[in-house]
């Protein structure tokens, strides 16, 4: 079968993944439709610049081309495969996965490249965003998810780019059950443990571009990338029949850990004050309208 330019664009422009073409000197002659949507950028905003000013901002002049993959592969004729952070039109960074090869004419002369990258959404990400946590000192040491300067920061981040950019983000504020009768009843190091342990679970039940934190003594602040309010409803499910399925052993005892949450998508005139104290008073909210066993009824003799 023979396949004409225009049939492989199709091709191309329906991959998931972003693919690009260069001259031997580094800019760009094509732009799939992937790279577009990953990306942020058109074909026709980047037609004809250097790839190097599109996705690696921060390289320097003098070394980009030793560090560079299309001038990698075009001095050794080899491909590269490398992990990668890419920057989109908006400033923010991604993880990537890229393959770089040259591309060669009908005399086996190379007449450019051809790289193809996709999102690492592997545990790449997750490890690199600990090790920022770790370096800004935005990091909660008792429970190891971010603390409430990290959830404030991301907070700010996200409501700019819904005002800039209509990038929708919904918020979940959560608060542990009861923790205060835990600690009055049986000291703070089982609330240190009720929180590690809650904390630990939320961690393992959000998404690589959400982001957790501990706001609070007992309340936690989840930013989730979501579409919708649905969204968020079905993630406040699944996040409450995971904690509260998972009891923590203290002393002889076995604790079902109960939360109550308030979720909201963030609108446009938001700001962190007035998004927080919404979520807040639907947090409490929910509390209120949830059945409530008395505390000792959280306990579950293990023997």
């Amino acid at each position: 079968m023979f396949i004409t330019n225009d049939l492989f664009k199709v091709i191309v422009d329906n991959f998931c993944m972003g693919v690009y073409l260069t001259n031997p000197e580094g800019k760009i002659t094509y732009w799939n439709q992937g790279a577009e949507r990953l990306m942020g950028y058109t074909h026709s905003e980047v037609l004809g610049k250097y790839s190097r000013d599109i996705l690696i901002k921060e390289l320097p002049q003098n070394s980009y081309k030793a560090q560079y993959p299309v001038f990698r592969a075009i001095s050794t004729d080899l491909p590269v495969r490398e992990e990668a952070i890419y920057f989109r039109k908006d400033g923010h960074p991604i993880a990537v996965y890229t393959y770089t090869s040259t591309l060669k004419d009908c005399n086996n002369q190379t007449v450019g490249t051809a790289e193809v990258f996709w999102d690492n959404i592997t545990n790449f990400e997750h490890m690199r965003k600990m090790e920022q946590l770790k370096r800004l000192s935005l990091m909660d040491h008792l429970t190891n998810v971010g603390n409430r300067r990290y959830g404030e920061i991301n907070l700010g981040i996200k409501l700019n780019s819904l005002r800039s950019y209509g990038y929708n983000f919904g918020v979940l504020f959560i608060d542990v059950d009861d923790l205060k009768h835990i600690n009055d009843t049986r000291g703070h190091s089982a609330g240190d443990k009720v929180l590690k342990e809650t904390a630990s679970v939320l961690y393992r039940n959000t998404r690589v571009t959400d982001h957790l934190s501990r706001f609070g003594g007992d309340e936690f602040l989840l930013i989730s990338s979501s579409e919708s309010e649905s969204d968020l409803h079905n993630i406040k499910t699944h996040i409450r029949r995971a904690v509260e399925g998972i009891p923590v052993q203290l002393g002889p005892d076995m604790v079902r850990i109960g939360l109550s949450m308030g979720l909201s998508m963030a609108q446009p005139d938001d700001t962190m004050k007035t998004l927080i104290a919404r979520v807040d008073k639907l947090m409490y909210a929910d509390k209120q309208s949830r059945a409530r066993y008395s505390p000792s009824a959280h306990f579950e003799c293990s023997y």
